[in-house]
């Protein structure tokens, strides 16, 4: 069936304002939506800031009386927001498979990334099938990418892996298609060790690919850490790959940006030589070896 769509625009300071005005008159959720010129790059834990700018929707049943909603929230708020307000229909939709439309496969050196809805050709082995989901990772986010191309261009074969941080588990999946012997898979995040979970069962890894939570990973040494997160847990984590990888292992890290690659190489320099560096889009992507304990 159809939905009634009410979108108001706001700034940061009235977005709760708007929101609760939205439920009162019966919205059945609410979404904010960027509409500023920057980005939420990196929270501080338990924050949740919005942009400076931004749009609120609330989507009603379609037989919500449009002109009371109207009423009600020009009376509710100050004519600067209800002046913005706009209501228009939202059709009804297949949503699980709407998310795929306009995805094409994405090839990472040897590595392809297919869509469910799409068919990989026959006898090709380094593919995976991913959907986008609720936790993080697709291959589309430049993070993502210079990880795929890092793991693409890498002898694999054997190795034991750790994906710290592994949102839907894709570098879990790559490092595996591309020959690791097991990947542990870890996150704070439930959602995300559920994803991975089910990524792996769709692509018959689930005898390779164990999920855990980070205090539930014990420091026995693997061959290789990848963590695409964010600067500040990359930074504090640096003693603690240290541990979780052998002598001469390889740590790969992402999700920082350019403006925070001295500060993030200082807290591993102590442990590790940087061996690779990436760029795109401002979005870093380093490689570091583990030194030995005469070096």
């Amino acid at each position: 069936m159809p939905w009634t769509q009410v979108t108001l625009n706001c700034n940061e300071a009235d977005a709760d304002r708007v929101s609760a005005a939205l439920t009162l008159c019966g919205a059945l959720s609410v979404t904010y939506q960027n509409t500023s010129s920057s980005d939420v790059l990196e929270p501080k834990p338990d924050d949740t800031p919005l942009w400076s700018s931004l749009s609120v929707t609330g989507l009603f049943d379609a037989a919500v009386d449009r002109d009371d909603v109207q009423n009600a929230l020009t009376h509710e708020l100050p004519d600067a927001i209800a002046s913005s307000l706009s209501i228009s229909t939202l059709r009804d939709r297949v949503w699980e498979r709407a998310c795929l439309e306009g995805l094409e496969p994405m090839r990472f050196g040897r590595l392809w990334i297919y869509p469910s809805n799409q068919t990989p050709p026959e006898g090709d082995e380094s593919v995976i099938v991913l959907d986008p989901g609720l936790a993080f990772g697709t291959g589309t986010h430049p993070t993502t990418a210079q990880c795929l191309e890092w793991l693409g261009e890498q002898p694999l074969v054997g190795l034991r892996v750790i994906d710290y941080g592994c949102g839907s588990g894709i570098l879990a999946l790559a490092a595996v298609c591309l020959g690791a012997a097991s990947v542990i898979a870890v996150d704070y995040d439930p959602q995300a060790l559920i994803a991975t979970r089910e990524n792996a069962k769709v692509n018959g890894f689930s005898d390779r690919i164990t999920t855990c939570l980070p205090e539930q990973l014990d420091n026995a040494p693997v061959d290789l850490v990848l963590a695409n997160i964010l600067a500040g847990p990359l930074q504090e984590l640096a003693p603690r790959f240290n541990k979780l990888v052998n002598t001469n292992g390889t740590v790969v890290i992402s999700g920082l940006l350019a403006e925070a690659m001295n500060k993030t190489c200082a807290c591993y320099q102590e442990f590790f030589t940087l061996t690779d560096t990436r760029s795109r889009d401002d979005w870093m992507c380093l490689s570091f070896q583990k030194r030995t304990t005469t070096e």
